[in-house]
């Protein structure tokens, strides 16, 4: 007979706070019905028009305070690993959808136009294989021209995985390109640790 200790209970984080879950769930409202909206109709289509101010505007709430990372769960949505706490379809199905491209983390910016959303979400719209055959959602984004770039620090921090970086001793950053396959223009605006 083997007896194996019981392992110590999960303790489900703390949910987000119901301002912010408030927030969260109407982008993605929001944007996932602007994703089904930029696939069904062309661009100059009213309802196109519409989705987009829609979700801009929802994006912007969102963004009021600050930048709004979003941790992508198969099933959810989350902010400094705290969930929404009443389950929403809406997060349930944007999440999905991010899951389905890859997508691990999605930042939401303050000030982000109608256009940026409308060339993301035609991006979200394209079936996650055909994204995947093409490069990926990350490759498709950067080739429609979008100039912001984040690295969470994070990763910065823990690469290479068998040791830790101290951030304070920072002094440099370089970029590089490895094989590319055709020349690259790079235009970097101004860069911010965060």
């Amino acid at each position: 007979m083997m007896v194996t200790p019981a392992s110590e209970p999960t303790v489900a984080p703390d949910p987000m706070p119901a301002e912010l879950a408030a927030r969260v769930t109407a982008f993605a409202r929001a944007c996932k019905a602007a994703v089904r909206t930029v696939a069904l109709y062309p661009g100059e289509h009213p309802a196109v028009a519409s989705a987009l101010a829609a979700v801009t505007a929802a994006a912007e709430a969102a963004t009021a305070q600050a930048l709004l990372p979003l941790a992508v769960r198969p099933d959810g949505l989350t902010v400094d690993g705290r969930p929404v706490a009443r389950p929403d379809a809406a997060v349930a199905d944007l999440a999905a959808i991010l899951h389905h491209h890859q997508v691990g983390q999605l930042t939401i910016r303050p000030l982000t136009d109608a256009d940026t959303w409308r060339r993301f979400l035609a991006l979200l719209s394209l079936p996650p294989d055909q994204a995947r055959l093409r490069g990926g959602l990350g490759k498709l984004w950067a080739s429609e021209g979008e100039t912001r770039i984040e690295v969470p620090l994070d990763e910065v921090r823990r690469a290479p995985r068998d040791r830790e970086m101290d951030m304070r001793r920072i002094r440099l950053i370089v970029l590089y390109a490895y094989r590319l396959d055709r020349p690259v223009t790079l235009r970097l605006g101004p860069v911010r640790v965060e």
